[in-house]
């Protein structure tokens, strides 16, 4: 969900009384305490994609006058493996203080996977590349096999799975799924990895059964949620033409090479009863229609973990929400908006190009001086019954 920001914030996203302005934190590794503020950042972004288990990648531009943040040892600010945190804000005026504030929104914690120094002239700049901290979950496989019981929670293997890859209990904050029935939160049977499984490929593949989205908050807590319609979420932004309006255009694209239109789960555990779920398109006015032009596509996902006819239908959901709402993409040129994350659901209306509904922003690049951004989104197709 969006980060909540002051009314005063949103209000200077439409004006043009306003300041880009941009700090990053060096953290100490293990507690996250601040150490040092660098305010100094020449250039760079910071880059959302919800299809990958890495949901936020960042790229950074710095001054390095007289070599000030060159690497020397691997304990320097700005080494390869160090924790920062990025910002970008606004300094705009606030007449309820009658001054200048400053308000930033969190873009994300990240591990420094690569700082490369140039020298030019006795000129010099350092540029680092990074990524959040699903890092430590792909950084390699299993150092040994381990298994559970059936009747494991869900969260129990992606703390363990967490645990393992160097992320501590304080990191994470797991939706309980209270709302859920034993069968939906519980395995049926044994799950387990081999030593040098690959860790990010296991989780994701048991977050999947059982219809969850797992990843990284900008504060860097490990997170999880499960897959919602579109159509029952309220909009954090409505995006329209006009002299205040923060949407610079639209381009709408309609393709249907990877689309899918049925989606079949099946339950594959000994140890359950059979349990199948499917999802079609059956609306004869839909151009998606399983037995209209484009014709039956398939996609079968047999679970070892769904139990029953309900846990199938949860994944269903998630698979639908990923795999059949490429009827239509959306990319829009907007001025910045720092506080979105992927997965909010925002409202684009445009008439030119027939764009009028709600739509999944997917992959957007946050950049840090520039004031024009472009999110790719997915159309949020009502989910058939």
């Amino acid at each position: 969900m969006a980060q909540p920001m002051s009314d005063g914030f949103i209000a200077a996203l439409k004006s043009s009384n306003q300041r880009s302005i941009t700090k990053v934190e060096i953290l100490d590794s293990e507690s996250l305490a601040v150490l040092k503020t660098l305010t100094n950042v020449d250039d760079g972004s910071v880059t959302v994609d919800v299809s990958r288990g890495t949901r936020r990648t960042f790229q950074l531009r710095i001054s390095n006058k007289d070599g000030m943040f060159t690497p020397k040892t691997w304990e320097s600010d700005l080494s390869f493996g160090r924790t920062v945190r990025i910002y970008r804000g606004l300094q705009f005026y606030d007449p309820t203080v009658n001054k200048l504030v400053d308000e930033y929104a969190l873009l994300g914690t990240f591990l420094i996977d690569r700082p490369e120094v140039f020298v030019e002239r006795n000129m010099s700049v350092i540029t680092l590349d990074g990524s959040d901290l699903w890092k430590k979950i792909a950084s390699g496989g299993f150092p040994s096999g381990y298994s559970f019981a059936a009747n494991t929670h869900v969260n129990t293997i992606i703390a363990k799975v967490a645990e393992i890859s160097g992320i501590t209990v304080e990191r994470m904050s797991l939706d309980p799924l209270d709302s859920l029935t034993d069968n939906e939160r519980l395995t049926n049977s044994i799950v387990a990895w081999e030593e040098g499984d690959n860790r990010s490929d296991f989780l994701q593949n048991i977050v999947t059964q059982f219809g969850l989205y797992v990843y990284f908050t900008p504060s860097g807590i490990l997170t999880s949620e499960k897959a919602k319609q579109p159509s029952d979420q309220t909009p954090v932004w409505h995006f329209s033409p006009g002299e205040d309006s923060v949407m610079l255009g639209v381009t709408k694209t309609q393709s249907d090479l990877k689309l899918v239109n049925h989606i079949i789960v099946t339950g594959e555990s000994a140890y359950s009863t059979y349990a199948r779920y499917e999802i079609q398109d059956t609306d004869p006015d839909s151009p998606t229609y399983v037995n209209g032009p484009m014709g039956n596509r398939v996609l079968l996902f047999r679970a070892p973990q769904v139990y029953n006819t309900t846990q199938a239908a949860n994944v269903a959901l998630k698979l639908w929400l990923e795999n059949a709402l490429v009827e239509e993409n959306i990319k829009v040129p907007s001025l910045c908006l720092p506080h979105l994350e992927g997965n909010d659901v925002v409202e684009v209306t445009e008439p030119i190009s027939g764009v009028a509904d709600k739509y999944l922003a997917q992959r957007f690049e946050i950049p840090l001086r520039d004031f024009r951004m472009t999110i790719e989104s997915k159309k949020g197709r009502v989910i058939p019954t």
